[in-house]
């Protein structure tokens, strides 16, 4: 199991002053457009009173900046409500929203003047007050539900955001798991290794496992990567190599065919010992003569691929795939989904060859996306 903290990413909210600030200019908008109509349908564009084509505009403007003030403690009241719509919240929503509708409504009344008397602020009677109420309280329910919208899609976001951080999760739990079972497997063949060599050649014995310690301590340092260099990867699979070498003796010959340029690739960690150890194990083990491996890696475009031959007897049709080769398939299908390859196929009767095709990318690709 793999423990860690689960970290969800918050949905990217405007900053406090570009929220107001676009508040501020959709009010504005609407203050522009009924400033228009307004001036329009009473078709004040011909009077000399300077007045009577200015004090609309002021009066929209100054009641649309009311509004853009009062527009985040809505939005602040919707969040407030909450998803437990209780009658107590609902009661204050309720009174907030008569409370702010009879202050605009009032607002208005007072700039009543300004639209009609030659930019005079005269007194609000009640009945003006609750003429504009009949405008201001739908208003105010607009302005309520569009806070609701927006918590509605901050919510969803949030949600989303959590889903994809476990999504994430649960893939580095796999593939974490997957590079786990590859650790025992390779620590177990090894010991077998060890094993055969104690008695026969106890200096052999000694170096094998000076390498194993060696090997392990890196397995230990990478345990946590999905992908390394390949320069690592080649070091640790010629460490493996040597400590088979010693377990085959003059039997095992292996040459190496590296494109230049390639240090820097990202593979999948551990990615070549299960070819490696398949060509050994079903391959140069199963013939009494001598047994050559060849690793080649090369590019091809934006394509990196590895390819392991051995000149063992090749492939049986009725074996299955081992542990080492059936991870490495899922641990590139987890990496790469859609985007990769594992083919083993005979080498026209010299032996097996196992392929690996992945994207091609580099630490300074990555560093750069």
């Amino acid at each position: 199991m793999v423990s860690g903290v689960l970290t969800v990413a918050v949905p990217s909210l405007p900053p406090p002053r570009m929220l107001s600030r676009w508040i501020l200019i959709v009010w504005w908008g609407v203050a522009a457009l009924s400033s228009a109509g307004h001036l329009v349908f009473f078709n004040l564009f011909d009077s000399h009173d300077v007045f009577t084509w200015w004090g609309p505009i002021f009066a929209q403007f100054t009641i649309c900046t009311a509004w853009a003030l009062v527009t985040p403690l809505a939005f602040r009241i919707a969040r407030g409500l909450g998803d437990d719509v209780r009658p107590a919240r609902v009661a204050r929503v309720i009174a907030w929203g008569l409370l702010l509708s009879a202050a605009m409504s009032t607002s208005r009344a007072l700039l009543h003047g300004f639209e009609h008397r030659a930019g005079v602020v005269c007194s609000a009677s009640f009945t003006q007050i609750a003429d504009y109420m009949t405008l201001d309280l739908p208003l105010f329910a607009a302005v309520l539900a569009a806070g609701l919208a927006r918590r509605y899609l901050l919510q969803r976001e949030a949600q989303q955001a959590r889903a994809a951080a476990i999504e994430v999760q649960l893939a580095e739990s796999r593939l974490h798991a997957l590079q786990m079972q590859l650790n025992p497997h390779f620590l177990f063949n090894t010991l077998n290794t060890i094993s055969a060599l104690v008695e026969s050649d106890p200096a052999a014995t000694r170096t094998v496992v000076a390498r194993l310690s060696e090997l392990l301590r890196r397995t230990l340092d990478v345990a946590q990567q999905p992908e390394v260099r390949l320069a690592e990867e080649l070091q640790f699979i010629r460490g493996y190599l040597e400590i088979m070498t010693h377990r085959f003796s003059d039997r095992l010959t292996t040459s190496f065919a590296i494109e230049d340029g390639l240090d820097d690739a990202l593979v999948p960690v551990f990615v070549l010992q299960p070819l490696v150890e398949n060509a050994i194990e079903h391959g140069i083990g199963r013939i009494r003569g001598p047994g050559a491996l060849e690793l080649r890696i090369e590019r091809c475009g934006d394509r990196l691929h590895i390819t392991v031959r051995d000149n063992g007897p090749g492939l049986d049709p009725t074996a299955r795939a081992g542990i080492g080769l059936s991870n490495t398939a899922a641990r590139l299908a987890q990496l790469y989904p859609g985007r990769s390859a594992l083919r083993l196929a005979d080498d026209r009767g010299r032996g097996a060859v196992a392929v690996v095709e992945l994207p091609y990318r580099t630490l300074d690709e990555e560093a750069g996306a």
